[in-house]
């Protein structure tokens, strides 16, 4: 390994330990109790290296997905299933328990700095949650659980867009009632919904419902 090479893997490291220490910090005591030279601290850094990465509390929030997308790899490996449609279960069951677990106010502080900043970045396509989420979808197509109706791309979009909505309506919602158990019943919903037909033509090339 060059020394450039170096220099990335511990740059990606510190940022990744910046994050890590932000998130535990502030579920702990909140998004506001929680300052720069906090999160330094914990994570075994100086205020010069936080700068370097982030320019402030705020936008490490742009970055929250990373963690989403981790925790829910790491579900998808503890919970191997040969059904495809158990995996797409395990998936937005550990969406609900990440967000659950990291605390409410993260979630609302996370959707709402994603609406000023406007950054695109959580809708990237090339993210795990997609690419394992069609991925899922095509093989329960292929295995006679889901419709083959539309195409993956656009089923795993709009799931996606769907099982974030939810989330939106409990940070709206003030975190009034479960998520996980909402999410099962939504996931149960649609699972149903998406369930072959007897006599229904197939076609995954079709992108959009009629």
């Amino acid at each position: 390994m060059d020394y450039a090479e170096q220099r990335k893997q511990k740059s990606r490291k510190t940022e990744e330990r910046l994050i890590q220490a932000a998130t535990q910090l502030m579920h702990e005591r909140g998004f506001d109790a929680v300052s720069v030279r906090d999160i330094c601290r914990e994570a075994g850094v100086t205020t010069g290296a936080f700068y370097h990465h982030f320019s402030g509390k705020e936008a490490m929030l742009d970055r929250g997905y990373e963690q989403l997308d981790a925790y829910i790899r790491r579900r998808v490996e503890e919970q191997p299933s040969s059904r495809a449609v158990d995996v797409l279960q395990t998936i937005f069951l550990g969406y609900a328990a990440f967000l659950e677990q990291e605390n409410g106010e993260l979630t609302s502080r996370f959707y709402q700095n994603l609406l000023s900043s406007r950054s695109l970045d959580t809708f990237d396509r090339s993210r795990f949650i997609y690419d394992a989420v069609e991925k899922a979808i095509r093989r329960a197509v292929e295995q006679g659980d889901l419709t083959a109706r539309y195409a993956p791309s656009y089923l795993a979009s709009f799931c996606v867009r769907h099982f974030r909505g939810i989330a939106i309506d409990w940070a709206f919602h003030k975190y009034s009632y479960p998520l996980s158990e909402q999410m099962w019943e939504e996931f149960q919903f649609l699972r149903e919904l998406l369930r072959p037909r007897e006599g229904t033509v197939l076609d995954s090339t079709r992108s959009i419902p009629d």
